[in-house]
């Protein structure tokens, strides 16, 4: 025979909220996933439609693309298929390290040339 508490029900409610907020953060992450795999899809056929127009433009080869990509694979000293992270570097005018990805000093509060690249 099964008996009805309060504790139980608490818990039981507890339970189901768990299940809920779960289930929901599983959604969220199964949707950004989905939008990673748009942003890589549209960029593979951007970066496939940059090299044809520099093959076409520039005679470059296939062999002159790869050996560009196995030279920026090692600028880290590692031949593992990755760019590797950009070091830190001096602000131009007060000399500090700049903080990437921002477009003045956050010491001296002077512009600073933005790296497209930069990791």
């Amino acid at each position: 025979m099964l008996f009805f508490s309060p504790a139980n029900d608490a818990g039981a409610r507890a339970a189901s909220g768990d299940a809920r907020s779960a289930s929901r953060e599983a959604r969220d992450a199964k949707s950004d996933v989905e939008e990673l795999r748009r942003d890589v899809e549209r960029l593979l056929l951007i970066t496939e439609a940059l090299w044809r127009i520099a093959r076409e433009k520039l005679n470059c080869t296939d062999a002159d693309l790869v050996q560009r990509i196995h030279d920026i694979d090692l600028e880290d000293g590692k031949l593992d298929g990755r760019k590797g992270i950009s070091p830190a570097r001096p602000c131009p005018h007060c000399q500090r390290l700049l903080v990437k990805h921002r477009l003045t000093c956050m010491y001296c509060g002077k512009p600073v040339d933005l790296l497209p690249f930069e990791r």
